[in-house]
């Protein structure tokens, strides 16, 4: 069996190959021809653009492109099957074949051209794949618009948990880009519109679940690189690099300048690069919000070993970031918004500019991901009170530090502060005495509205003691000895680990009273006549109101 030919492609006209797909019925052979279009000529012909899954590579058939006979995977068999005509020719672009996969440079070049390939195509094909017992009922709910019962709503829901379409990172900018986009499962067509329009419609009855990234991204918030980074972390992509390359389109003009395909390059070279040119160019260490804790060992996606402040953006994140994330009422400021670095040859340290705040001294067990049968959670939440309560040592003295003690969340419960400072700002307080309750009380009590959003600030972590006496949530991998900093340009504090002439980077904390950048107020009057020179002396008063605290360097590796 033979292998496709591919005529090189003209990298200054932006060339591109298009699909002649002959005519026939399902069970005929496929018969395909390749023909090159420029994306600048004006009369660039039409033709349609398809979104879909690779599927298995190993699964290959044999077609005919050009008179010999080639193998494709059976994914791309399937769509040409299902889009050929029965009497006429259909011009398309399908990555798999229209770019020679076996050229990285031209991998490379095209990837860079895909967000005019999509929104100069006269319509995008997304084909879910074919239909099942169930799909063409789900099909049938979205095409409708209409707020679905039960049953229905299940079935749709695990159309778009079972339909690997929903999962990649790619579609996102063949969706959003599309100037008209049908949607095909089996024989069944929805224009791609009804899809965030049945979500939307049934919002109210869906508010513990997320929708798929390609349901939720609306191009017009135009979100930083860091946000879609970050907002897209679940979706799968074959290649990892694609986890960055496939952003490119969708990202503010200036983020671009962070993302040049080159798949020639190792996967954690490109991330480290990335990592290094946001840190430097927005002067903003909001990125240490997106690291996985402890993340320093080697990832069995990829070879090469990450730095513990470059997130690795091909896992998806088990902890909700603090730092990150937007369903608070007001961000946190505690670093404030412009970070201090140095420049290294090596890019896999990072010199960040900081002040020690405080040494961890005990940690509570790590609240577990269960939201059912909450003993167990109750359990750990009667530790933290416990923990809590050593602060001053008595209930009543730890109720007053605490300002409104416990918010109850259906069977979950949290430590937390004032209404004002809180990471749960939109529930009720449960009284003081319910730091009283056993865990079989807490585990009775009646489940509050929707809380689930909330629930994930809490979920993996655990909670914090220090030897000054703050308290807070603290990444599970944090131990005593671990130190608190709070880095110049970082939203929440940070965990470090020392180690032999630098830091690692254990994770993102939440520490009561410094999240909105109290620790920093007097820095904040003077920060100009500080930093050039490098100089270490006491900027601000700590929150009892003793100074003390400096300003100092941290190399992160």
């Amino acid at each position: 069996m033979g292998s496709i030919s591919y005529s090189p492609l003209n990298q200054a006209r932006q060339e591109i190959r298009l699909i002649c797909l002959h005519p026939g019925q399902w069970t005929d052979p496929i018969s395909i021809n390749l023909t090159i279009s420029s994306l600048h000529s004006a009369k660039l012909p039409f033709f349609e653009a398809v979104s879909y899954t690779w599927g298995d590579p190993s699964a290959v058939i044999p077609v005919i492109i050009s008179e010999i006979t080639v193998s494709i995977t059976r994914s791309v068999e399937n769509v040409l099957r299902r889009f050929r005509f029965a009497n006429s020719v259909r011009l398309l672009w399908i990555d798999a074949l229209c770019i020679n996969q076996n050229d990285i440079a031209e991998r490379a070049v095209q990837v860079k051209l895909m967000d005019r390939i999509y929104s100069r195509a006269s319509r995008v094909l997304i084909y879910l794949g074919e239909a099942d017992h169930r799909s063409d009922r789900a099909m049938d709910a979205i095409a409708e618009r209409k707020t679905s019962t039960g049953s229905i709503q299940n079935l749709v829901l695990e159309f778009f948990e079972t339909r690997q379409w929903f999962q990649r990172v790619w579609v996102l900018q063949e969706v959003a880009l599309a100037t008209y986009a049908l949607a095909i499962c089996g024989s069944k067509c929805v224009p791609w519109a009804n899809f965030p329009a049945w979500w939307a419609q049934n919002a109210a009855s869906l508010q513990d679940k997320s929708p798929p990234s390609a349901l939720a991204y609306n191009p017009v918030t135009n979100k930083s690189f860091l946000e879609q980074l970050h907002d897209t972390r679940a979706s799968r992509a074959t290649d990892p690099r694609d986890k960055v390359f496939a952003l490119a389109a969708m990202s503010p003009p200036e983020d671009r300048l962070f993302i040049e395909p080159n798949y020639m390059k190792p996967v954690a070279s490109i991330y480290i690069d990335v990592a290094f040119k946001m840190v430097h160019h927005y002067k903003s260490l909001r990125i240490l919000s997106a690291t996985q804790p402890l993340y320093g060992q080697v990832c069995p996606e990829f070879s090469g070993k990450l730095p513990s402040w470059v997130p690795n953006w091909s896992k998806e994140s088990a902890l909700t970031s603090l730092g990150l994330s937007n369903i608070y009422r007001e961000p946190f400021d505690a670093g404030g918004s412009t970070a201090f670095t140095r420049s290294e040859e090596d890019n896999n340290k990072l010199l960040c500019y900081g002040a020690l705040l405080d040494i961890i001294t005990e940690t509570g067990k790590a609240c577990p991901f269960e939201t059912s049968g909450g003993e167990s959670v109750a359990q750990v939440l009667t530790e933290w009170n416990r923990l809590a309560s050593s602060v001053n040592g008595t209930h009543s003295q730890t109720s007053s530090r605490l300002g409104q003690g416990v918010f109850f969340v259906g069977e979950q419960f949290f430590i937390v502060g004032p209404a004002q400072e809180t990471i749960w700002p939109t529930f009720r307080a449960v009284p003081t005495p319910t730091l009283e309750l056993t865990p079989e009380e807490l585990a009775k009590r009646e489940a509050g509205p929707a809380t689930m959003e909330d629930l994930k600030f809490c979920l993996g972590r655990r909670f914090l003691m220090t030897a000054g006496g703050l308290f807070g949530l603290a990444p599970p991998q944090a131990l005593p000895g671990d130190i608190i900093v709070i880095l110049l340009g970082a939203p929440v504090p940070q965990v470090l680990r020392k180690h032999d002439g630098y830091y690692e980077l254990v994770g993102e904390c939440y520490v009561h009273g410094v999240m909105g950048g109290e620790a920093l107020a007097d820095l904040k009057k003077d920060i100009t006549q500080i930093v050039p020179e490098h100089r270490v002396r006491p900027f601000y008063k700590d929150i009892s109101g003793n100074s003390g605290l400096t300003l100092d360097w941290f190399e992160l590796r």
